[in-house]
């Protein structure tokens, strides 16, 4: 008897320790996602490398996705550029759309024209990373 209250007792304990930790990883996340907010709300009207930036950082983390793409979106609305593009590349690489995002890294390729090097060398990786992906049946 003493042993099955033990058990009890211990998996009520876990369970407290998950659930508080959960609430303040929920907190902190909300917290965060406040902050992004506020830098893409105090951005410029044509500022479309914060809203690259802060895109960046939410699907890095995987908060607020849905928002997220939309800056990015708007990001490239404003300015189409290797960084923004490769941004939502990248996006769509780790959302597991490697072909959406090979189309992505060739208009990032095509809106370096051919200034820097090592912008298309790292997008090229890019590309061969997505291909493999697809290899894989993504």
């Amino acid at each position: 008897m003493k042993t099955t209250v033990k058990k009890i007792l211990s998996l009520a304990v876990v369970a407290m320790l998950f659930v508080s930790f959960q609430v303040k990883a929920d907190k902190t996340s909300d917290e965060e996602i406040q902050k992004i907010r506020t830098e893409v709300q105090n951005a410029g009207p044509n500022d479309w490398q914060t809203l690259a930036n802060c895109a960046d950082k939410c699907f890095q983390k995987k908060i607020n996705v849905d928002e997220a793409v939309k800056w990015i979106d708007k990001s490239i609305e404003i300015n189409p550029n290797p960084e923004n593009l490769t941004i939502k590349g990248d996006y769509y690489l780790r959302t597991k759309m490697p072909e959406e995002a090979i189309k992505t890294y060739i208009k990032a390729l095509s809106a370096n024209n051919n200034e820097d090097n090592l912008v298309i060398q790292a997008i090229q990786f890019k590309i061969k990373r997505a291909k493999d992906l697809m290899k894989k049946g993504y």
